[in-house]
């Protein structure tokens, strides 16, 4: 995993934010540059998020029926799909589930031709627990 995310998305230890071909991309890849984040520290968040949500899913498997998740499995579909030129909007809050902040606001910012700007805007507080409700169910595949 560490020899894709170095290839795919750090030269030289950057991030190659310009590579990126849409604007989910874009913008993980402009998060990974301005925290400064690392392909191995990137690597380690990954890891801790596969291996947390596959426990959670296989905890409560019993209950509900859902299918055992190979955490290595999960932690290699993640990684491949965040490393991708383009990424879907599931796979980015994936990513950003792995780095763990309390909050995550999305903000967009109109500037209108009679001079107006407007801004609107969604916050998840984003955890292991209730992540579903938004990313859907961690058996599917990563996008």
């Amino acid at each position: 995993m560490s020899q894709l995310i170095r290839q795919k998305l750090f030269k030289g230890g950057v991030v190659q934010v310009g590579e990126a071909t849409n604007t989910m991309a874009k913008l993980w890849r402009r998060i990974l540059a301005d925290l400064e984040i690392s392909a191995v520290s990137l690597e380690q968040q990954i890891k801790r998020y596969a291996k947390q949500t596959a426990a959670r899913i296989n905890n409560s498997s019993a209950t509900t029926g859902a299918k055992i998740v190979d955490a290595g499995g999960l932690k290699n579909r993640v990684a491949t799909a965040l490393t991708e030129d383009a990424i879907t909007d599931k796979t980015f809050f994936r990513g950003v589930c792995a780095l763990k902040p309390d909050r995550t606001r999305v903000i967009v910012e109109f500037d209108w031709p009679d001079g107006r700007t407007t801004r609107h805007g969604v916050t998840y507080m984003l955890n292991m627990d209730d992540v579903d409700d938004i990313l859907g169910d961690d058996n599917e595949q990563a996008e």
